[in-house]
Order: structure tokens, then C-alpha cells, then sequence
């Protein structure tokens, strides 16, 4: 132990009985001599009975004990050597138990401030974990819809998340972080945003909160043969030409088949026009 020591490549204290203290040796000679030494690792965790003049299993003992995952503890050992040989041992540890800390407080989500209703804007956030630990997001939208926990996301990693809005209004989003053993941190700033329009979809002339081929059929049967109006209107108003017409079902299967630009956004910046 004392070659390894003095090795310098292990951070490590260790006690022993100094065959050339006098009142040690008679201490060591009532011993079991087949016994000695035992040397005691990582407090007891391992022990390794009998001397060896080679020093591969005291090392492969210490690298065990290095490879352990225990606490954080505040540890005190104090040796006081007395007379006749003895030894006294004064050993205190305190915080001797796991405590795992909350992730920080995530960013104020990035986003839009301001949109459409009934169209899913997509918001980010992050923070980072003590531990490193895994994260969950879960998200309040303002308007008393909060998420489920999603994830995992690595520490540091960007979360997000997406959401829409029915009622024109002003709301309040805002993200808070958990790790896996559940330790939750402060919900995060606010993002302000301001949502308005009328509450349909652009291109869902049959309101059935989807836009596909069915829609541009809808807007063929309200045109030529006198089937039911668009409700409201504008939601057939795919091309944003103030009116529902042939176009407009020509704009919606362009979409739907060919990747064509999407309801209402005319000039292809994902932005509503209408």
C-alpha cells in the first residue's frame, strides 16, 4: 500500500500498524499472523485478507472503490496513537445521504407574440440539471390548458413543445423542468403573447378541423352545383383573393398533393395572409 501511496496515482489515506514502533510490535505479534494484513477499502465495502508482494490486487481494490457511487459526505478521521501501542480512531460523517437538487429554472419560452388563432405555433425553452440528470418539460399555454410531462431531454438540451389557441385574447406561457427523481424547478419567466381572428382554420371549408381533399371537394359542390356555404366563409378563401371560388379548391389540392404552399399563405412564409 505504502508503493501505491507513494505512486501518487491514487488520492487515498490509509492507517497501518508500523512494524518499527516498538509499542506496536507487540501488538501486531498477538495477532493471527495468517491474518495479517488485512487491509479494510472504501470503509469496510471490500475487504482483502493476507499480505501479497504484488501489488495488482490492492490496485484492482482501489480502483473498485474509486468506481463506487455513493453521497457526498462531510468526513472527519482523526488517529491518535497512545501509549502501549493502541490506537484511537475518531471518525465523523455528516450529510451522509443522497440529495438530489432541482434543475435550474428554465429559459422564458422563444416564440411567437403574436398570431392567428387555431393555427399551432411551436415554443423553446431549456435549463440544465445539477446532476446532469434527464429532464420533462411541461408547459402552461395561458389558457388553462398545462401539458403532460414530455421528455426525457438531455441536460442543457432545447425543449419544445406546440400549441393553438380557439379564443382571441392575451396570454401568458410559461415552462417548468422536473429531473427523474421528480425534483422540480421554479416555472420559468413569461412569454406575453396576443392571439386573434376568427376561430377556424383557413382551407377547412367543411369544419372538420383538418385541411385535405375533401375540403376542395366541398368548395366544388358549394360553387357549381349549389352545395352548403363554408362556415364561416373565409375559411374557403384558401388563396386569399377575397373570395370562394374553382381557385381556391385548385389552391387546397395543390397542397394537399403536390406540396404547394398552404391555405391562406400566399407568399410561402408559413405567415397566415388572410
Amino acid at each position: 500500500m505504502d508503493a501505491i501511496y507513494d505512486g501518487g496515482s491514487y488520492n487515498f489515506y490509509y492507517a497501518a500498524l508500523c512494524a518499527g514502533e516498538p509499542n506496536v510490535q507487540p501488538r501486531r505479534d498477538s495477532l493471527n499472523n495468517h491474518t495479517v494484513p488485512t487491509c479494510y477499502f472504501d470503509a469496510g465495502d471490500t475487504v482483502l485478507v493476507g499480505g501479497y508482494s504484488n501489488l495488482t490486487p490492492y490496485i484492482n481494490f482501489l480502483d473498485l472503490a474509486g468506481s463506487r457511487q455513493v453521497p457526498e459526505i462531510d468526513l472527519s478521521v482523526s488517529l491518535t496513537y497512545n501509549a502501549k501501542g493502541t490506537i484511537t480512531v475518531d471518525v465523523s460523517a455528516t450529510l451522509n445521504t443522497f440529495i438530489n437538487l432541482a434543475p435550474d429554472r428554465p429559459s422564458v419560452p422563444a416564440g411567437v407574440t403574436q398570431g392567428n388563432l387555431m393555427t399551432e405555433y411551436t415554443y423553446t425553452s431549456s435549463t440544465t440539471d445539477p446532476e446532469e440528470d434527464q429532464l420533462w418539460y411541461r408547459w402552461s399555454w395561458g389558457d388553462g390548458d398545462t401539458t403532460l410531462w414530455l421528455g426525457p431531454y438531455e441536460s442543457g438540451a432545447e425543449a419544445s413543445a406546440s400549441h393553438s389557441w380557439s379564443e382571441a385574447g392575451d396570454y401568458y406561457i410559461k415552462v417548468q423542468a422536473k429531473d427523474e427523481n421528480d425534483a422540480e424547478s421554479f416555472w420559468s419567466g413569461i412569454k406575453f403573447t396576443h392571439f386573434e381572428g376568427l376561430p377556424y382554420i383557413c382551407g377547412d371549408a367543411n369544419s372538420d378541423e383538418t385541411v385535405n381533399i375533401s375540403d376542395a371537394v366541398y368548395i366544388i359542390n358549394y360553387v357549381f352545383v349549389g352545395g352548403t356555404t363554408p362556415d364561416p366563409l373565409e375559411a374557403g378563401d384558401a388563396n386569399c383573393d377575397a373570395t370562394v371560388n374553382v381557385s381556391d379548391a385548385v389552391w387546397i389540392i395543390n397542397y394537399v398533393f403536390v406540396g404547394g404552399n398552404a391555405p391562406c399563405d400566399s407568399n410561402g412564409d408559413t405567415d397566415p395572409d388572410c
